[in-house]
């Protein structure tokens, strides 16, 4: 079992990442994975059959296939993948982990600290909530309280879903404002570590992912903005 422990939680040092996207750091203790299903191709371009390959419950997947808009098929599979892992590293640990897939079989895990969403969403500056404070941190509260990482499962969705738009060079601009938001709420969520469970046993891993997201949704940022082009008439 400790072997077990320590191949699925190793560190692995990882380089460039999937295509565009931003070359994973080092510094983040990833998770490789290994796929589910091989040579897996729905004709939706390589993010998507990328997250497929680690999908094992095909029949909830079909949920998530919406062709009229593969942006939101990259996002909502994200969150199975991460849940996948989850169920995964419960299952052969007995430790429930949450995990973050940013393709290529890498992902980030780590247990929820001892605060709360509620938590969360105080810290976060009044500039910088967004049209998704609401809803994402203020009413979903009353079902994940206790669950303060879901902020990074829907900002690594989003990091995902814009990195989709633009590889087929179709910008959202509404997802791209979300996933920036969602940056913001990690922010807050180590801020919120800090002041209410300084002693969480992973928060230095924590803010190496959430720093090494936020540089990843900087860069996603910039190469949308390059494929806006403002009409001035």
């Amino acid at each position: 079992m400790r072997l077990l422990i320590g191949i699925i939680l190793a560190c692995i040092l990882a380089g460039t990442s999937f295509g565009q996207d931003f070359p994973r750091d080092e510094t983040v203790h990833w998770i490789k994975w290994t796929k589910s299903r091989e040579n897996i191709s729905y004709g939706y371009g390589p993010l998507i059959d990328d997250l497929e390959s680690y999908v094992i419950d095909d029949k909830f997947a079909k949920r998530m296939r919406n062709r009229s808009d593969p942006g939101n098929w990259v996002h909502e599979m994200t969150h199975l993948v991460n849940a996948t892992f989850r169920n995964q590293i419960k299952k052969s640990t007995g430790i429930q982990f949450n995990s973050f897939y940013v393709f290529d079989g890498y992902a980030f895990s780590a247990p929820e600290p001892k605060i709360t969403l509620l938590q969360v969403a105080d810290a976060v500056p009044k500039a910088d909530r967004g049209d998704n404070y609401q809803h994402y941190l203020r009413k979903a509260s009353s079902s994940r309280n206790n669950q303060p990482l879901f902020v990074l499962d829907e900002a690594t969705a989003y990091c995902n879903c814009v990195l989709y738009q633009i590889s087929v060079k179709k910008p959202d601009s509404t997802r791209c404002n979300a996933m920036n938001e969602f940056v913001a709420y990690a922010d807050a969520l180590i801020v919120a570590i800090e002041q209410h469970d300084s002693k969480y046993a992973r928060l230095d891993r924590v803010k190496a992912y959430v720093a090494w997201n936020k540089k990843r949704a900087e860069h996603l940022t910039k190469l949308h903005s390059s494929l806006v082009r403002y009409k001035l008439w």
